[in-house]
C-alpha cells in the first residue's frame, strides 16, 4: 500500500472503530433484536398464555437486549443477565433464537477473561441454557439445546482466540520496546565509551604538550639574557608544540561536536577523525622529548611487526605517558626505551636516571600528579589482558614496564 495513505486506512476496520462506535453498533443490534422478538411474541401467542406470561416474556426480551451495549465494559455481568433471560425465553417457548445475543456476550467475556474463569463462565452458561430448554413445555429440547450450546461454545472459542492473539501482540510489542530500549542503551554506552576514549587521548596529548612547554619555557626564562639564541630556540619549540596541540584539540572537539546521526547521514561531510598515532610515530615523539631536555635511547628487541591499530595506539600512549612523566617528575636528563617483540606479546620498558618519581623536578608541577598517568597506563595495558608495573629502581631512577598481548583476538 502506498506510504502516503493515512495510517488509519492501513489498519483493519475492527481496529479503526472506537469504543463509541462499537457501543452504537451494539445498541443498533439490540434495538433490532428487541423489536423482532417483541413482534414474534405478540403474533405467535405461545403457551402458556395469559397477561402475566406475556409480561414475563417481554421482560425476558428486555433483559436480553438492553445490557448488550455494555458487554465490553461489564462482560461477566452482561453474560449472566443475558444467559438467564435466554433460559427464561426458552422455558416459555418464546424467541429461543435470542441465544445469539448470549453468544456475543460470551465472546466479549472470553476475550478479556483468563481461560480458567472463562471456561467456568462457559460451563455455567451452557447449564443455564440447558435448564431453560428442559423446562420448555414441548418436552423436546434437543434441537434448541444443541444449537444454543454450539453457539455459546463457538462464541467462547472465538473470544479465547482473540484474547490469545491480543496477548501475543502485546508480547511482541513489549519485546520490540525492550529491543529498542536495549539498542538505545548500547548507543549511549558506545557514545560514553567513545567520549572516555577521546578524553583519554586528549589527556595524554595535553599532558605531553604541556610538559614540553613547561620545561622549555623555564629554559627560555633562564637563558633569555645570557644566551638569547638558545632562548629563541626554546620559544620556537613552545610555539610549534602549542600549534600542534591546538590542531589536535580542534580535531578531537570536532568529533565531539558532530552528532553520530549527522555523521552517518548520506551526503554529510565526513567528520574529522581523531588523531590516533601508533608506534610508527615514535620518532616524532622522541624528538619532542629531546626538545624538552631528555635524551631517549631506543632499543628494539625481536622482530618488529605490524600490530593491530588498537594495540599500536595503546602502546604509543603508554610510551608517551611514561616519557612525559620522566620530563615532568623525574628530573632526569636521559631515559631508555626498550621494545621487546615476543611471539605472544609486546613488552614496553621505560627507565630513567632521575629521582625515581619521589619528587617533581619542576616546582610548577604539584607532587602526585603522575598518579593519574600511571592509572591511565595501567588501564590501557589491562584493556587487552596485559600486565603493568611501575616503581622506583633500587639503584635510583624509575621504571615503567607494560606487557600487551598481541594476539589478533585481543584487539
Amino acid at each position: 500500500m502506498p506510504d502516503d495513505l493515512p495510517e488509519r486506512l492501513t489498519r483493519p476496520l475492527s481496529r479503526r472503530l472506537t469504543a463509541r462506535h462499537w457501543t452504537l453498533l451494539d445498541g443498533a443490534i439490540a434495538t433490532a433484536a428487541a423489536a423482532n422478538a417483541a413482534a414474534l411474541a405478540a403474533t405467535r401467542h405461545p403457551e402458556p398464555r395469559g397477561l402475566i406470561w406475556d409480561l414475563v416474556r417481554y421482560a425476558a426480551i428486555a433483559a436480553v437486549c438492553l445490557p448488550l451495549p455494555w458487554r465490553r465494559r461489564r462482560p461477566l455481568v452482561v453474560l449472566t443477565v443475558i444467559s438467564g433471560a435466554v433460559a427464561v425465553s426458552m422455558a416459555l417457548h418464546s424467541n429461543a433464537w435470542l441465544v445469539q445475543l448470549a453468544t456475543l456476550a460470551m465472546y466479549s467475556m472470553a476475550a478479556v477473561t483468563p481461560r480458567r474463569r472463562s471456561l467456568a463462565a462457559l460451563t455455567a452458561g451452557v447449564l443455564v441454557v440447558f435448564a431453560g430448554a428442559l423446562t420448555g413445555a414441548s418436552g423436546s429440547p434437543s434441537g434448541t439445546l444443541g444449537s444454543g450450546v454450539l453457539l455459546l461454545v463457538g462464541g467462547w472459542l472465538v473470544g479465547e482466540n482473540t484474547r490469545q492473539r491480543r496477548a501475543y501482540e502485546q508480547t511482541l510489542a513489549e519485546r520490540a520496546a525492550e529491543r529498542e530500549a536495549e539498542r538505545e542503551r548500547r548507543i549511549r554506552q558506545a557514545a560514553m565509551e567513545e567520549r572516555i576514549h577521546i578524553a583519554r587521548e586528549l589527556h595524554d596529548s595535553l599532558a605531553h604538550a604541556m610538559s614540553v612547554i613547561t620545561v622549555r619555557s623555564g629554559v627560555a626564562r633562564m637563558l633569555i639574557e645570557s644566551r638569547p639564541d638558545e632562548a629563541r630556540t626554546a620559544l620556537g619549540i613552545i610555539e610549534s608544540t602549542s600549534r600542534g596541540i591546538m590542531q589536535e584539540m580542534r580535531l578531537l572537539l570536532g568529533v565531539l561536536r558532530t552528532p553520530h546521526a549527522e555523521a552517518d547521514a548520506p551526503g554529510t561531510p565526513d567528520a574529522p577523525a581523531a588523531p590516533a598515532p601508533g608506534l610508527d610515530h615514535l620518532d616524532e615523539l622522541l624528538a619532542r622529548i629531546h626538545q624538552a631536555g631528555v635524551q631517549v635511547e631506543l632499543r628494539a628487541e625481536g622482530t618488529p611487526r605490524a600490530l593491530p591499530d588498537s594495540i599500536g595506539r595503546s602502546a604509543y600512549r603508554i610510551i608517551q605517558e611514561a616519557l612525559t612523566n620522566v620530563v615532568r617528575h623525574a628530573g632526569a636528563t636521559s631515559a631508555r626505551l626498550r621494545l621487546s617483540y615476543h611471539p605472544e606479546d609486546l613488552a614496553i620498558e621505560v627507565t630513567d636516571d632521575g629521582a625515581g618519581g619521589t619528587r617533581p623536578a619542576n616546582p610548577a608541577v604539584p607532587p602526585g600528579t603522575s598518579a593519574h598517568g600511571l592509572v591511565g597506563m595501567r588501564e590501557r595495558a589491562h584493556l587487552f589482558g596485559g600486565e603493568f608495573t611501575a616503581g622506583p629502581l633500587p639503584e635510583g631512577g624509575f621504571r615503567v614496564l607494560a606487557r600487551i598481548p598481541t594476539d589478533e583476538g585481543t584487539a
